[in-house]
């Protein structure tokens, strides 16, 4: 029996294309998370085989300072200080990261075990600070 897969006639028939599984690059000896939006490839320098979330999460910080810039003709804006939360795992990795920062100037990088203590730190001191909500 002759295989027909990557043949024209297999080309033309959606159900070939869509069980395909995509190739992985050289490097990637197991799948990606099912978290992973990185596009890999054979070229990629091994400190970049990394796993970056599709999820992440932003707040505003209402009581931090805001990021004043000047622009042309005296015009002044101002941002609010934002904190956001994402997962990376390099590919070589046990685990991935859960990384806590606020775009640019601070980071903190956390096991999964970290975040979720930190969570429960956060979420007493949110009830502590709002009575109502602890009862």
């Amino acid at each position: 029996m002759t295989n027909t897969i990557g043949t024209a006639a297999a080309a033309q028939s959606p159900a070939v294309l869509e069980i395909a599984p995509k190739r992985r690059p050289y490097w990637q000896a197991a799948p990606c998370p099912v978290w992973c939006s990185a596009e890999h490839t054979d070229d990629a320098a091994p400190v970049d085989r990394n796993h970056f979330s599709t999820w992440s999460a932003e707040m505003p910080l209402t009581l931090e300072a805001p990021e004043i810039s000047h622009g042309a003709a005296g015009a002044v804006t101002a941002e609010a200080a934002v904190v956001e939360v994402y997962l990376v795992q390099h590919h070589r990795e046990i685990e991935p990261r859960v990384i806590v920062g606020d775009q640019g100037t601070r980071e903190f990088t956390l096991t999964p075990a970290e975040a979720l203590e930190l969570a429960r730190a956060l979420t007493i001191a949110a009830k502590l600070a709002t009575p109502e909500v602890a009862r």
